[in-house]
Parts: structure tokens; C-alpha cells; sequence
């Protein structure tokens, strides 16, 4: 890590560290720990000849480590310039970050590109969870069948996947497009591979062929935008209008999905008035079809074990909503 450091074009070398401890017990001293590695490192560097400096912390932070703000402000993933000590319950790491989220280029994709929906629009930080969860990697095909202005797709073509959009709506199929275009110019990507298709999701095998894909990610068409906090009875009832679209969604995206392919969808989470959210209890109609439950949190995502750990591996899906959203988004993992 210092010998990265030591290459770097500046005259005077500006790091930081930040300090992760598994046990309870160690916290109260990591900023004990923090400055003695800063210190060590400076005067490893010093006897190399090079000049640094040591990025210190408002007194008020609770713990020693640095936001993704900052280590991109400072330019401390380029210059492999931030040292994480990371201090487990048997083993400790040293490592040097390679990469974070940079919330200033997902901003970019929301409000620059040239096609906006603003009330219906799903924000790229959502999409790209959704594609995670889909396990969208490199060379896979994914599609999305309420493709809207593409917002699930630009982050497809980001991980440099191919991209298959249908919506029934011919000014979706031409904002999406117009976005995608836009996309590839603004991040030099020649070689994305996408399409975009004007079809009904209840027709979706015959419009993109049986077990074509290898993963679907899409978010349906919610309900009406709501001015207030709706009765249980009538959010119930925006509910029940559209299960024969969530039906037929899960029919056709089980047909188009390669063997092992995963489908990732946002059902709507209505608030009521009695403070008992409404939802669609998807899952049985998909297990009915063909498909899995994927739990998306795996015991070997945690240090411990605790109460929390057990019942995020419980979870089946998880709720994205704002305090201020009257009806906010499911999000369901199944795989074929």
C-alpha cells in the first residue's frame, strides 16, 4: 500500500484511514488505532523520501472512519489512498479501497439525462440494487418489461450487460431510447448491446422467445398517484386491480427466463390510515407458477449473530419508502 503511495505524481501525499472493529470492546479505542497507523504510515513514507499528510476527523465523529464523500472528493480511490484496518473477532485486514458509491454520478443519471418522468420515476440507486439482486453481471441479458425511460436499463448497460426494454407505451419506447443514446455518449460506451420493444407483458414470450434471458427486473405499474393516505379498503381495492397485471407479468417472465434465471420485481406497499400497510403477497403466486423464494441476506454477510442478523435472513423481500411516500415499493427476489 505505501509503495502505491510513494508512486503517486504529487509532491506531498494526502491519506487517510479508517478503522473497523467486529467487537464492541474495541470501538472506544479506535481512534487510538487510527492515529497510530497514520502515523506509522508517515513515517514509512517519510523514509522513502516522500512528503505526506494525514487526514484527521471532525472531534465529534463518533468513529474513525471516513465517508464515501470524502474518499472521492479526495481522490483517495484513484491513488489507493485510503487505509481500511479492519479488526475481526479472529483475523485483522489491512486493504486499501478500490472502489465506492458515488451518489454525484447516480444524481447525473436521474437529473441529466435528457428524458425525464418525474412522478413515476425510479431512482438509478434502486435500479442498480435491483440488478445486484438479480445477479446481472458482465455478457448476462437482462429485460425489463415496464422499461418506462429506462432507468433499470442505463444501469444494465453500465455493468455491462445487454439490455432488452418492452412497454407497452410508444413515448416510453422512444424516451427510453433517446435515454440509452444519451447514456452511451456520456460514458464512452461503444460496445453496449440493447433493444427496446413496444409489446403488452401479457404477450412478452411471444415477443422475446422462450428462456431468452437470463434475468428480469422490473417495476409494474404501482397504482394512482395518491394525494392522501388512503382507507384499508381502498387501497385494497387499487391492490386487487392489479393482480391480473402482476399474474400475467409473473406467467410470461417465467417463460422468457433461461433455467436458474432471476426475476426481480416491486409490487406497491400502500400506507392506510389504520397504520397497516396494504401489499399484493406475491409470493404465493409466484411459487404457484414455477418460481423460488430467493433470501437475499446469507449468514455470511455478517460479523455476528445477533437478533437483527435472524431476521434479515427471514426477509423475503424488503420495503423501499420514504416517510413522505404514501405508497412505497416491495421489492421480491425469485428465481426459476
Amino acid at each position: 500500500m505505501v509503495d502505491e503511495m510513494v508512486k503517486a505524481e504529487s509532491e506531498r501525499t494526502l491519506f487517510g484511514v479508517s478503522v473497523y472493529c467486529a467487537a464492541k470492546s474495541l470501538r472506544p479505542v479506535s481512534k487510538v488505532i487510527q492515529r497510530f497507523i497514520g502515523s506509522s504510515v508517515k513515517r514509512m513514507l517519510a523514509g522513502c523520501g516522500k512528503k505526506s499528510k494525514f487526514m484527521g476527523f471532525a472531534k465529534d465523529r463518533r468513529l474513525p472512519q471516513l465517508s464515501h464523500v470524502e474518499v472521492l472528493k479526495k481522490n483517495f480511490v484513484e491513488n489507493k489512498a485510503e487505509i481500511l484496518f479492519c479488526v475481526g473477532k479472529e483475523q485483522t485486514f489491512v486493504a486499501t479501497t478500490t472502489a465506492v458509491h458515488n451518489p454525484f454520478e447516480f444524481q447525473k443519471r436521474d437529473m441529466n439525462k435528457p428524458v425525464q418522468r418525474k412522478i413515476f420515476a425510479m431512482p438509478p440507486r434502486l435500479a442498480r440494487i435491483m440488478i445486484n439482486l438479480a445477479t446481472c453481471t458482465e455478457g448476462k441479458v437482462l429485460l425489463d418489461p415496464f422499461c418506462g425511460v429506462g432507468t433499470i436499463l442505463q444501469e444494465v448497460l453500465l455493468a455491462k450487460a445487454k439490455a432488452v426494454g418492452v412497454d407497452i407505451n410508444r413515448w416510453c419506447v422512444e424516451a427510453s431510447s433517446r435515454n440509452l443514446e444519451w447514456l452511451k455518449d456520456e460514458y464512452s460506451l461503444e460496445n453496449a448491446e440493447y433493444r427496446i420493444l413496444q409489446g403488452d407483458v401479457h404477450r412478452l414470450s411471444q415477443k422475446i422467445g422462450l428462456e431468452q434471458v437470463d434475468c428480469v427486473a422490473t417495476e409494474p405499474d404501482l397504482g394512482p398517484a395518491l394525494r392522501q393516505v388512503p382507507t384499508t379498503s381502498y387501497a385494497t381495492r387499487i391492490v386487487g386491480k392489479l393482480e391480473p397485471l402482476y399474474r400475467g407479468l409473473l406467467e410470461e417472465a417465467y417463460k422468457v427466463l433461461r433455467r436458474d434465471g432471476r426475476l426481480v420485481l416491486v409490487s406497491p406497499y400502500i400506507k392506510t390510515r389504520s397504520g397497516k400497510p396494504v401489499t399484493m403477497g406475491i409470493e404465493e403466486k409466484a411459487v404457484e407458477i414455477g418460481f423460488e423464494q430467493v433470501f437475499p441476506f446469507k449468514r455470511g454477510f455478517f460479523v455476528e449473530d445477533t437478533v437483527a442478523t435472524e431476521k434479515l435472513m427471514a426477509m423475503a423481500s424488503f420495503v423501499d419508502a420514504e416517510e413522505r411516500h404514501k405508497v412505497g415499493r416491495e421489492i421480491h427476489v425469485f428465481q426459476k
